[in-house]
């Protein structure tokens, strides 16, 4: 029990995450976030490239994985990837 207790505590996903912790460690999925910490000088240039590299690089695999998990059905024409076209 003690040691699920640790884990929980030192859990990513946690929504209440210490400032200190956030500070040091950008865990988030959104690349805008990433870049904007880069801003704030809250990140390094060279780890906000690589963390955006990964975000992208997983959204793709994540695509490619649904679509083959779901025998190409998010390429179907009526669902376009999710895609928002006007007009369409």
């Amino acid at each position: 029990m003690r040691c699920s207790l640790a884990l929980l505590e030192r859990s990513p996903t946690r929504s209440s995450q210490s400032v200190k912790h956030r500070e040091n460690n950008p865990g988030h999925l959104n690349p805008a976030m990433t870049f904007t910490f880069y801003r704030l000088g809250k990140v390094e240039f060279w780890n906000a490239i690589f963390y955006g590299v990964a975000q992208f690089a997983g959204a793709t695999a994540g695509v490619a994985i649904a679509t083959s998990l779901l025998l190409g059905a998010p390429g179907n024409p009526t669902i376009r990837y999710a895609a928002t076209v006007p007009g369409v």
